[in-house]
């Protein structure tokens, strides 16, 4: 759990001639790459069997705390009294996995290939904006008097996952005698 806070209390602030700005951002980021390649190969004279099996695996997660608070301040400004916060949480992430399988064999040849590749991604936490409130991103101002040409208080999330998942699985069997090829991939 990451967490970036910006808590003023008890300010005094006086701005004649513009207004104010206070804002927090946290852009955490993951980049994950995973990749697995088996391959198997079998020769023989006789029979002959080739196996071959490959799995990638990935789990990301993004859990964070975005908190900007204004609490018992005295505020005046000819403009605008603006408090803001964003998290921009990235997940990238590229998953893939390569199996294949070769069997030569003056008898009976088996080749089996088994590819798979799995991607779990979260960006957790939810958005907030008020005068009071508590949240994984929030902007708040309490307890405070604010003389103003306004007031904005804004809180967003804006997480992004990019995801690229791919199982590949070939098997080739070459006899003198019959032959058996299998192979199955999948991806989630």
């Amino acid at each position: 759990m990451r967490r970036v806070n910006l808590h003023i209390k008890l300010l005094f602030l006086l701005i004649r001639r513009s207004g104010v700005t206070i804002s927090g951002t946290d852009s955490t980021s993951i980049e994950s790459k995973t990749t697995a390649t088996s391959i198997g190969v079998s020769a023989s004279a006789a029979a002959g069997t080739s196996v071959s099996g490959g799995g990638s695996f990935a789990f990301n997660n993004i859990t964070t705390d975005t908190n900007v608070i204004v609490d018992k301040a005295d505020l005046m400004a000819a403009g605008l009294v603006s408090v803001t916060v964003s998290n921009a949480a990235v997940v990238n992430a590229m998953v893939r996995s390569i199996a294949a399988s070769l069997t030569l064999s003056g008898g009976a040849g088996k080749g089996f290939a088994i590819g798979a590749s799995l991607a779990q991604n979260s960006i957790k936490g939810t958005t907030v904006a008020g005068r009071d409130g508590r949240s994984d991103v929030t902007a708040t101002i309490r307890n405070s008097a604010i003389d103003a040409g306004g007031v904005s208080v804004t809180a967003n999330s804006t997480g992004t996952i990019d995801a690229e998942v791919l199982a590949f699985a070939a098997a080739v069997a070459a006899s003198g005698g019959s032959g058996l090829p299998g192979q199955l991939g999948g991806s989630l």
